[in-house]
């Protein structure tokens, strides 16, 4: 029997060295400022807020546009302010990875009222030619599922995956998926916008996963990002981070024989099948805590998990005899996590 542990490691994130992560794993914010007359408005001081990082400010150009890229996956709000003109604030604004949001804002004249807008996020992003699906942390945490990245690679549009996780009972095994009449080979894996291709073996990863460990999954079949080298299907995995408040999670989860059903009808007994394929158990206890070293500046963030994963193959009757006999009964454990 294997068991592996994940080992606690810090991840230390500057505010000065934000800008420096690369458009695959992150999104921006752009757009104009004009007056009520549509009027390019220069000069207009816009402050971007997150909870989770110190705020960013930045000055309208000479034809009222401004920009905010490098940013993670957040939800974000704009104010808008320049003497004369009431203040705007733009709420609850949702990036993604790889997502550009278009804001363009029109300040009136000075009154005594503060404007506050709250609303969804725009949905078609008009500059981006690739195909992706983003998978939120919300969804991963409480859509059920295997819990791990071949299973979302499994509900993505566009993608053929070789294996069926039934509860879990194939985690631990890297499927094998293609998209567009692509091949295996020219797959792409991406850790935090860093390549984690398996060079010994095209197409799949060296490393297993902690799946709590996720803040998103960027699945893009097409067009992908200039700075990938290949047309193949690139799963791009954003993990968690710090922030400026201590924060922390602990989660255990458990799939045993007990809570599964069993489908085998006299029919099936009757060509020698007895039972299915089915899990012995399935278990995994872990948790992540976070916060600031220096609020504003410096974060850390960090997870332990440990995953046990234990099935049985089919248990036919034998064909010589006529009596009941395992032709193979395989049991083993394949932990699967990573070092953050």
């Amino acid at each position: 029997m294997k068991r592996f542990f994940t080992v606690l490691c810090a991840v230390f994130l500057l505010a000065g060295i934000a800008h420096s992560q690369t458009s695959l794993n992150t999104g921006s914010i752009y757009g104009r400022v004009v007056d009520e007359k549509g009027v390019s408005l220069p000069g207009v001081t816009v402050t971007l807020q997150t909870s989770g990082a110190a705020p960013q400010t930045a000055s309208t150009g000479e034809g009222g546009s401004y920009r905010f890229a490098g940013l993670v996956p957040d939800l974000y709000s704009v104010t808008f302010a320049m003497q004369g003109f009431s203040e705007l604030r733009q709420e609850n604004i949702q990036i993604t990875t790889g997502k550009t949001v278009n804001l363009e804002v029109t300040l009136k004249l000075q009154t005594s009222e503060k404007i506050e807008v709250s609303g969804e996020t725009p949905i078609v992003d008009i500059r981006s030619t690739s195909t992706s699906t983003s998978f939120s942390q919300d969804y991963l945490r409480n859509i059920p599922n295997a819990r791990d990245p071949w299973v979302i690679l499994d509900q993505t549009p566009g993608i053929d995956l070789n294996v069926i996780n039934v509860g879990g009972n194939q985690s631990g095994q890297q499927g094998l998926f293609v998209s567009r009449g692509g091949s295996m080979e020219q797959n792409v894996w991406s850790y935090d916008g860093v390549d984690i291709t398996d060079i010994s073996s095209q197409g799949a990863t060296s490393s297993y996963f902690d799946f709590d460990s996720f803040e998103e999954i960027q699945i893009t079949t097409g067009g992908q990002d200039p700075s990938i080298a290949t047309g193949g299907v690139v799963v791009n995995l954003v993990t968690r981070r710090g922030g400026n408040t201590w924060s922390g999670t602990a989660s255990g989860y458990f799939d045993g024989q007990s809570l599964q059903a069993n489908n085998v009808d006299a029919a099936l007994i009757q060509q020698h099948f007895i039972s299915p394929d089915r899990i012995d158990q399935v278990w995994e206890l872990g948790g992540d805590v976070g916060g600031p070293i220096i609020k504003d500046r410096a974060w850390v963030w960090g997870a332990f998990r440990d995953q046990h994963i234990s099935n049985i193959t089919s248990s036919i009757l034998n064909h010589d005899t006529g009596n009941p006999g395992l032709d193979g009964t395989i049991s083993g454990n394949a932990p699967q996590n990573i070092q953050l």
